[in-house]
């Protein structure tokens, strides 16, 4: 008797296109994915899941694929297991219907949900199956848990039942395979190891390990993977564990404590929050600046670049409006904040004006005379 203690990896994408370094980036995210391996032979793991998006293309390349092999057998005890998802299904061009993959791999086909059966080390007093089904293409609008005659599975409770599955779960109208809270709760798994999302989500019906090496600033903070354990007595317990390496950071600066907004000051503002290394920053400028002034996120990427390579610098600021200066113009404009500015003063007990209506009047003026003004303008 004894406990089987397993690990997650989703949304490798392998083979990823980037940005900046391509070549680089690549290696690096082999070289994660190296690491992933190790931790899975220093931790002695009996299972590997892998809820699809190992590689970021249907037909990655050789190189690519004998690199993942070579990985596989360096973990002969671990059982290996794979469900495809829409970045990677399973197609007759795919590594997953032509490599030859390690005896200790195996991967769900696209025909019918499969149950698989473990053949394990240790032995607990509940057996394990592991429920998988690969997508067959890149979109998939059907929920894959159910089968054409849309009966969902009915499980065994003399098992520990595991599901590994790439899909959106409670995303209705999602084509990436969607799956409904109400199905998971009908089938009744004790562990649903779902790959999509490429954050670290987890709830009492799923679970999603997010990706293990970050390609863009929507894969931003700890990126990782899943470990677990399934006891004795055969309950699920799992945790997320971040794998070092890059990270994509957002952070921001407020404006309106600068004096100037100059790139010059902005880059001493910034530069007091962010840290060189190999992480991407993206850093927004929030606040309200005086109307005129523009934010030159070139320059600031510029002048910051050689020691954040990639830096990127969102101008969130808004325009505060000079209407003391507008009503002095001789222009239609200006009589019409003028004559807006008049009703503000005469506020009194006596006459109640709602100044933020009056406030609310101008801008919406101003944006007819700059020609913004929209039909969602309220």
């Amino acid at each position: 008797m004894g406990n089987i203690d397993f690990m997650i990896c989703a949304d490798m994408h392998l083979d990823s296109t980037f940005a900046i370094d391509n070549e680089l980036r690549r290696e690096e995210q082999k070289f994660t994915f190296e690491k992933i391996i190790d931790m899975a032979a220093e931790s002695d793991a009996e299972l590997l899941l892998i809820p699809g998006d190992l590689f970021d293309v249907r037909n990655p390349s050789e190189e690519t694929v004998n690199f993942v092999i070579r990985q596989f057998e360096k973990i002969p005890n671990t059982q290996i297991l794979i469900a495809p998802g829409n970045h990677d299904p399973y197609t007759t061009d795919s590594p997953y219907f032509y490599a030859e993959w390690p005896e200790n791999v195996y991967v769900f086909k696209a025909d019918t949900m499969k149950c698989f059966e473990t053949s394990l080390r240790d032995s607990c007093q509940k057996k394990l199956r592991v429920y998988g089904i690969a997508n067959a293409g890149h979109f998939t609008r059907k929920t894959l848990l159910r089968d054409s005659n849309n009966n969902l599975p009915v499980l065994d409770a003399g098992y520990t039942n595991i599901l590994l599955m790439h899909g959106d779960a409670e995303v209705a109208k999602s084509v990436y395979n969607p799956i409904t809270t109400q199905d998971l709760k009908t089938c009744g798994f004790d562990l649903c190891a779902l790959g999509h999302r490429h954050r670290y989500e987890s709830t009492p019906l799923y679970t999603y390990a997010g990706v293990p090496y970050p390609r863009g600033f929507d894969e931003w903070g700890e990126c990782g993977i899943i470990e677990g354990t399934i006891t004795d007595g055969g309950a699920v317990i799992c945790w997320f564990v971040p794998v070092e390496g890059r990270r994509y950071i957002e952070t921001e600066v407020n404006a309106e404590e600068i004096d100037d907004c100059s790139p010059e000051e902005l880059c001493i503002e910034i530069l007091k929050k962010i840290t060189p290394g190999r992480d991407f920053y993206k850093i927004k400028i929030e606040g309200r600046i005086p109307e005129g002034k523009k934010i030159n996120c070139s320059a600031i990427e510029m002048r910051l670049s050689e020691d954040f390579p990639g830096i990127k610098i969102e101008d969130n600021t808004v325009p505060v409006t000079d209407y003391n200066l507008i009503s002095r113009e001789n222009s239609l404009r200006g009589i019409f904040i003028r004559k807006l500015l008049s009703m503000q003063r005469e506020v009194s007990r006596e006459k109640v004006i709602d100044k933020q209506a009056v406030a609310d009047a101008m801008a919406l003026g101003m944006k007819a005379f700059d020609g913004t003004l929209t039909a969602s303008d309220d």
